[in-house]
């Protein structure tokens, strides 16, 4: 599950789904199965 959260940031930086904020901006990406969850989280700066 770390590697579908992962895919799910880096998907925001290819998709560039932040490219109109600004200051610190903080991203997560969170995978799913059944009751589990993971979630992997990154702090960017612009």
């Amino acid at each position: 599950m770390k590697t579908v959260a992962d895919n799910a940031i880096e998907q925001i930086f290819k998709l560039r789904y932040f490219a109109d904020l600004r200051g610190e901006i903080q991203l997560y990406g969170i995978a799913t199965r059944q009751t589990d969850a993971f979630v992997s989280y990154r702090k960017i700066y612009r």
